[in-house]
């Protein structure tokens, strides 16, 4: 199935799901942060943190799409080819996980780094609240940001051209600068982790024309990345 809805339709329903997809994955961080129920953003909460926002946004972009007259196969949920996908997807998340959490981020403090010290802290060697950081690292994550800032992004975006080459070409920088506004990196060390990975993930999906690459390199790359942290500075 092609997208079928015209030009100013197409903007319309695209701009409006940006603006509520960054709304729902901003929403249960405010809720926990400002209402802080059962400890606020504690390990254990992310899991439900990860399953809310794999629910309401992959919910969203599948009712824009059925606005737009198209299905999650127009934006690159494509299942045919998976074994190869996921292989590729494991090896270029995992390969970035290792570099990163053995080389770049001891160059930055180690588990003094901003970062890893609060995933440390939020873990305090619970194995639940571990779990909680799975879900949210490879659901929240690997699954609904690849759907969101990758697949419909990019895809929706370029259909709204006549060129597909010249919507493409807008469609990718604004996907990369989408994700990376959305973490709001502050440091060098932000930059690197952030802006490696999305550029990796896009060129699979850019590559591919197929989300599952990308959502295995995520995912594993996040449960690479907790792992190496749990092991080396929690266990």
């Amino acid at each position: 199935m092609a997208l079928t809805a015209g030009r100013g339709r197409t903007v319309a329903i695209y701009v409006a799901t940006l603006l509520l997809g960054y709304a729902l994955f901003i929403l249960p961080n405010l809720y926990l942060g400002i209402f802080k129920p059962a400890g606020g953003l504690t390990g254990e909460n992310r899991l439900w943190m990860g399953l809310f926002q794999l629910f309401s946004v992959s919910a969203l972009v599948w009712f824009a799409l059925r606005l737009l007259g198209g299905d999650y196969r127009d934006i690159g949920w494509d299942w045919s080819r998976w074994r190869g996908d996921a292989l590729v997807g494991t090896v270029v998340g995992l390969a970035w996980a290792l570099v990163e959490m053995l080389v770049v981020i001891p160059a930055y403090g180690g588990a003094d780094q901003v970062d890893v010290a609060d995933i440390i802290e939020s873990i305090g060697g619970r194995p639940a609240a571990m779990a909680g950081w799975l879900v949210l690292g490879v659901l929240g994550g690997g699954v609904a940001e690849e759907i969101f800032n990758r697949g419909f992004t990019i895809n929706v975006l370029r259909s709204a051209f006549a060129n597909k080459r010249l919507g493409l070409a807008i469609a990718v920088p604004l996907s990369v600068v989408i994700f990376m506004v959305g973490h709001l990196p502050q440091d060098t060390l932000q930059w690197i982790t952030i802006l490696v990975p999305t550029l990796v993930y896009t060129a699979l999906f850019v590559a591919t024309r197929r989300l599952t690459a990308p959502i295995f390199a995520h995912g594993v790359h996040n449960a690479a990345v907790l792992a190496i942290i749990w092991f080396a500075y929690v266990a």
